[in-house]
């Protein structure tokens, strides 16, 4: 899921003309994306049925367990702010911070539709 998050977020940025930089940040950010998952109890990441609204809240945690995990590194910015908003929404009915429009940086908006087009268009072991 990473490899294919980093390769559709980077095809993304060079698309629209982003610096190979850039690129190549955004890249380290997506292959790191759901590192904080580690951390996740794994009857949860491993359950087949849809997951109560506890499981949920726990399952978003994976964001900022991510961060906890990188804090010590020093990732760029950009990097980082794929790991801090790819499941943040333009709407602002996204998470952790319910960030909203331009308040999403272009690195995590990439990384958002990256994210959300690779689970929409794979076959999960959990969703078809």
């Amino acid at each position: 899921h990473s490899l294919r998050v980093a390769f559709l977020a980077v095809s993304c940025a060079h698309k629209i003309g982003l610096p190979e930089e850039f690129c190549q940040r955004i890249a380290l950010g997506a292959l790191l994306h759901d590192v904080g998952k580690m951390r996740v109890q794994q009857e949860i990441l491993h359950k087949p049925e849809r997951l109560t609204e506890d499981e949920m809240a726990h399952m978003r945690q994976h964001v900022a367990l991510g961060a906890d995990l990188l804090s010590a590194g020093q990732l760029p910015p950009e990097s980082l702010a794929v790991l801090l908003e790819h499941h943040e929404r333009y709407d602002g009915n996204g998470y952790p911070l319910r960030l909203q429009g331009e308040q999403i940086s272009l690195a995590g908006r990439i990384a958002a539709i990256a994210d959300v087009y690779d689970a929409i268009s794979s076959d999960r072991w959990y969703h078809k």
